[in-house]
C-alpha cells in the first residue's frame, strides 16, 4: 500500500510531500522520547489486524522517523513577517547588554513555547534585563547573540543548576551559594561588578581544592 492508499478515515499523503506530526519514534533507536516537527512521507503501511489507520514512515535531516496515521498532519509554514514566523535576527551589535539574568521559564518536553527574540520553537526561554531599562525574553541561542556583562553566563549557569537542585529537593553547594549571592547583589546595587568577580574566583578556588582533596574533577 502507497501513501496515497491510506484509509479514509486519514488524510492521504504522497510519497515526497511534507507534513507535520507528533509522538514520533525512531525505528532502530532504543529511546522512547517522541519526536515532533516536520519531515518528507516516504511511505505508507496499514495496521497488520486491518483496522483503520496504520504508520507514515517519514524522513527528516537523514533520519526514519515511524509515526502512526493519527499524528500526521499537513505541513503549514508560518508566512513571513506572520506571528510565531521566524524572522531575521539583528545584528548583535545593534542589541543592548545583559546585565542580569532573572528566571527561566519551561513550556515542557514537547517544547510548546516561542522565542521572543527569533520565532523559533522550543522549551526553555529564558528573562533577563539588559542596560537600555528593559527586559526582554529569548532562548537559549539568541542569548548569544546579546552583548553580556561579564557575570551573565555564570549568573544563567547559577540559575540552571540551581532548577536542577531545587527539582531533587536538593539545595546548591555552599561555594556556588555564594557566588550567586554575589551576583544578586551586584543586581541590587550593593556589590561592584569587580567585587563580584573576585568572590567568584575565591569561590572556585574552594570547589576546585574540595575536589582536589577527594581525587574529583
Amino acid at each position: 500500500m502507497t501513501a496515497t492508499e491510506a484509509p479514509a478515515a486519514y488524510q492521504p499523503f504522497e510519497a515526497g510531500a511534507r507534513v507535520a506530526f507528533t509522538d514520533g519514534h525512531r525505528p532502530a533507536s532504543r529511546s522512547f522520547r517522541a519526536l515532533s516537527g516536520n519531515a518528507v512521507v516516504v511511505g505508507f503501511r496499514p495496521y497488520v489486524d486491518g483496522k483503520p489507520g496504520g504508520w507514515y514512515t517519514l524522513e527528516r535531516k537523514g533520519e526514519t522517523i515511524s509515526v502512526e496515521a493519527r499524528n500526521v498532519a499537513a505541513y503549514e509554514p508560518k508566512a513571513k513577517g506572520a506571528p510565531g514566523a521566524k524572522v531575521a535576527k539583528p545584528a548583535p551589535e545593534t542589541l543592548p547588554k545583559i546585565v542580569a539574568m532573572v528566571g527561566k521559564s519551561d513550556s515542557g518536553e514537547y517544547g510548546n513555547a516561542t522565542c521572543p527574540h527569533c520565532g523559533a520553537d522550543g522549551r526553555y526561554v529564558w528573562t533577563f534585563r539588559c542596560d537600555d531599562g528593559t527586559t526582554r525574553g529569548a532562548m537559549a541561542g539568541c542569548i548569544k547573540l546579546f552583548p553580556r556583562s561579564a557575570l551573565v553566563d555564570e549568573h544563567q549557569r547559577l540559575l540552571d543548576r540551581l532548577d536542577e537542585r531545587q527539582a531533587k529537593g536538593q539545595t546548591l553547594a555552599s561555594w556556588d551559594q555564594a557566588k550567586l549571592a554575589a551576583i544578586e547583589a551586584v543586581v541590587a546595587g550593593r556589590m561592584t561588578e569587580a567585587e563580584a568577580l573576585l568572590v567568584v574566583k575565591v569561590e572556585n578556588a574552594k570547589r576546585t581544592a574540595w575536589m582536589d582533596r577527594r581525587g574529583r574533577r
